[in-house]
């Protein structure tokens, strides 16, 4: 029923002279589930000659006549009245009243998006690129740029839009955006929360501690690999099972690193003699042209590219093996992180349930928007044939089987 769901009501021509009592009994019901201080509001002759508004509680409106031309709106526990003059109402918000800015560089970041958007909290998100920009949600509550920010320039943008918390969701590598951010905030005498991720190994990632574990890490995998490790280590590639036909190598457009890299079985198509650093476009056009699975780097700071070659890899969905292990960080995971904004910001829970049938459970039948769905899960729930196919790493799952009627259901993220 409506009035146990807390959804937003509205009566129209809610009283007659035969019905005079209907109102008062509806109220009665809605009582028994609202807090008796609930938002309500009546409009009388809505777009007429005479048009009044007012706003009460529930329990007012219980004792409040009302005509055929009047309309009344019975709020939930998120209605409030944002503002009034003479004692007629100009608006009733379920938007909440805090502010929030999103520095999103990573899944995460556009999960904690969706997650706040949905729940009507006020969001500024800032991204590094157009294209990071177009997979954000779209909703009526979210801004969003894409410009580069200094220190000085992050902390004006706060000043704007006075933010009640900035929230750091950008790549473990992007350290200088960090730095800048926690030192705008310091300035600015903003609250900084920092979302982290919850282990080293993500839908993007995973770190490795040297390039033998990275061999023996890709040799378990399938796919094509893009190598920006540079020609010296190139060698430490040969041992993979069918290299010649899965390595990609990217190397330094100079005549003897390409001899060499021939000389151990490196040509054609499987050679990309440039000169670096690569704009995060181009990185991802590479990715998507040579149908990269999976690319190999160290962390190489911003004067190497790294921060473009993360964005592209994001972008294109390629997984990244890093060479050495970030730092450990300080902060919140997303479990952590939803938890403090939903106590913080009084939000409620919602779940969003995704049905998806993938035929006989095998991952190449899966179409690409029930791949998205699973990939983007907090959840997954199916028969245990059908979560082996679509399963990502970290992702928690329960087995379920109903006979005559295999189904995965995707439960996915709190948005």
């Amino acid at each position: 029923m409506r009035q146990k769901a807390d959804f937003v009501i509205c009566l129209y021509n809610p009283s007659s002279r035969k019905r005079s009592t209907y109102l008062a009994k509806a109220c009665e019901i809605m009582l028994e589930y609202k807090a008796e201080d609930t938002v309500c509001g009546i409009v009388k002759n809505i777009a007429r000659e005479g048009e009044t508004m007012q706003t009460l509680t529930l329990k007012e409106l219980k004792e409040t006549t009302v005509d055929m031309f009047s309309t009344v709106f019975i709020g939930n526990k998120q209605t409030k009245v944002i503002r009034e003059k003479n004692g007629y109402t100009k608006g009733i918000s379920y938007m909440k009243d805090k502010k929030i800015l999103l520095y999103a560089g990573t899944t995460e970041g556009r999960k904690l998006a969706s997650y706040l958007g949905r729940r009507g909290v006020r969001l500024h998100v800032c991204v590094a690129t157009a294209y990071g920009e177009s997979l954000l949600p779209e909703e009526k509550n979210i801004t969003v740029t894409h410009d580069r920010m200094d220190s000085g320039q992050m902390g004006e943008f706060m000043r704007v839009f006075e933010p009640d918390y900035v929230i750091d969701a950008t790549h473990p590598y992007a350290k200088e955006v960090t730095k800048n951010l926690k030192s705008a905030c310091e300035v600015m005498q903003v609250p900084y929360l920092r979302l982290v991720r919850g282990s080293e190994e993500t839908k993007e990632s995973i770190c490795v501690e040297n390039m033998d574990e990275a061999i023996k890490y890709l040799e378990k995998t399938e796919g094509n690999i893009l190598v920006t490790t540079g020609s010296k280590e190139l060698e430490s590639y040969t041992r993979l099972t069918d290299y010649e036909s899965r390595v990609y190598a990217r190397v330094l457009s100079i005549g003897q690193v390409a001899v060499n890299c021939e000389e151990l079985g490196f040509s054609g198509r499987h050679l990309i003699c440039m000169q670096g650093p690569f704009s995060t476009e181009m990185n991802r056009a590479m990715l998507k042209e040579y149908d990269i699975a999976y690319m190999v780097t160290k962390e190489s700071g911003l004067a190497g590219g790294y921060p473009q070659k993360c964005q592209a890899a994001l972008e294109a969905g390629v997984k990244m093996v890093v060479i050495g292990r970030p730092e450990e960080e300080e902060g919140m995971n997303f479990e952590e992180m939803s938890k403090f904004l939903q106590k913080e910001l009084e939000l409620d829970n919602h779940w969003k349930v995704t049905l998806v049938g993938i035929g006989a459970g095998a991952r190449d039948q899966v179409t690409l928007e029930a791949k998205r769905c699973c990939q983007e899960a907090e959840l997954l729930i199916g028969a245990g044939r059908m979560i082996e196919a679509v399963a990502e790493v970290g992702q928690t799952i329960y087995e379920a089987y109903r006979p005559m009627r295999s189904f995965l259901i995707s439960k996915k993220i709190r948005i």
